[in-house]
């Protein structure tokens, strides 16, 4: 149950970080004149992109395929519905505003998503999976030198 936890909160990181790129990006196409359901479509999108990168290195530790990656966006395609559905609901029939009701939709959206990818996209086992053994107690500071490291190469 811990490393549960432990993911999740990752998972937490990694939308939080997703959810910026999903928000700005929303509220950067609003103030564009897109409408409210494109400009969710677009941002969502972009911010799946980002997310699974996230997810895959820094999460559940397995290389992006582009398997994973078609497994990623099916089980994004119901978070996408669910995220742009609130958002729409809440900003035309609930009357908040575009922003307040694309956040509720994000946060809505993450629970599903990380349960969906937990069982069918990274599997079940991956919970169960302990971080790289060269890491050791260091955390998520050392991944990230890590692939800054591999990079610079």
């Amino acid at each position: 149950m811990r490393e549960y936890g432990s993911k999740a909160l990752l998972c937490l990181g990694t939308g939080g970080i997703a959810a910026i790129i999903d928000a700005g990006g929303f509220a950067l196409l609003i103030n564009a004149s897109v409408g409210i359901l494109l400009a969710g479509v677009i941002s969502f999108c972009i911010a799946a992109l980002v997310n699974y990168q996230l997810m895959s290195r820094l999460v559940f530790f397995r290389a992006a395929t582009v398997r994973g990656f078609a497994l990623f966006l099916c089980a994004g395609v119901v978070g996408l519905v669910i995220n742009v559905g609130l958002t729409l609901l809440g900003a035309t029939m609930l009357h908040l505003p575009a922003l307040i009701a694309k956040l509720i939709g994000i946060g809505v959206a993450f629970l599903v998503n990380f349960s969906l990818n937990v069982r069918f996209v990274f599997g079940i086992e991956a919970i169960g999976s302990a971080m790289p053994a060269d890491l050791g107690s260091r955390g998520i500071s050392q991944i990230i030198r890590g692939v800054t490291t591999r990079r610079s190469r």
